[in-house]
């Protein structure tokens, strides 16, 4: 069976903390199951929260398009908290995960070559972290055999000193902050910055190579749900 990319799926894989998703399982299973899955039963969650759970459920097609739930969601619900749980999340993983890890033996293979797997697909810092952490999470809870080696994974976003801003003058007069430097895995190339104008008069800005290609575009489109979610979450606060 042929998984979809998340560029193809328009979605990232699973990256919500595994004990949220598992325990939003059970409540499925102490409350019922609704004919969708939207965020009005997620609603003993944060706005934020709510949003990577509903990502998730669709990455692992647990959920359709119209969030109707799949054979593969009431299978796991029926199976939650029983003997059956393992067998059930580790058919729902095989699934979803396949197309992704194809290339390596989950039983030896290193931290950097399950991390390339999801770097392949677009993932890094952060979102590679989260990602990596809820599927590591996710075999085990499924009691899958897999290398000793993961135990030893090491986060790939690591904090780092911002640098110290400096004004500068843009050519409208214009007076805004700038970055005094940029990233070094940029390659040496330029930099064009995009203004944005936000609601109340705030302003940020998108920074993005003047080599900028369509996949990349496509990349920056897949991180909007984050920013949606922030945005939701301090709605939320």
């Amino acid at each position: 069976m042929s998984v979809e990319s998340p560029r193809e799926r328009s979605i990232f894989p699973a990256y919500v903390a595994y004990p949220t998703f598992k325990n939003f399982i059970g409540h499925l299973k102490e409350h019922g199951t609704p004919s969708r899955i939207d965020k009005s039963v997620m609603s003993h969650l944060s706005g934020g929260t709510q949003s990577h759970l509903s990502s998730t459920l669709k990455f692992l097609s647990l959920i359709d398009e119209a969030q109707a739930p799949s054979s593969e969601l009431h299978g796991l619900i029926a199976a939650h908290g029983t003997e059956q749980w393992a067998f059930a999340l580790k058919e729902v993983l095989a699934a979803s995960y396949s197309g992704i890890v194809e290339s390596i033996d989950l039983r030896n293979a290193t931290p950097s070559q399950l991390d390339k797997c999801f770097e392949d697909i677009g993932l890094k810092g952060v979102m590679l972290d989260k990602t990596v952490r809820f599927y590591l999470s996710a075999l085990e809870d499924a009691s899958v055999d897999v290398s000793p080696h993961f135990a030893k994974r090491k986060p790939k976003a690591t904090r780092r000193s911002r640098p110290k801003a400096r004004t500068s003058n843009t050519k409208s007069g214009e007076t805004r902050n700038v970055e005094s430097s940029v990233e070094s895995d940029q390659g040496g190339q330029g930099i064009i910055e995009y203004p944005l104008h936000l609601s109340g008069g705030r302003k940020g800005l998108l920074r993005v190579p003047s080599n900028i290609n369509a996949d990349d575009c496509r990349m920056i489109e897949l991180t909007l749900p984050l920013v949606q979610a922030l945005a939701e979450s301090n709605a939320d606060a």
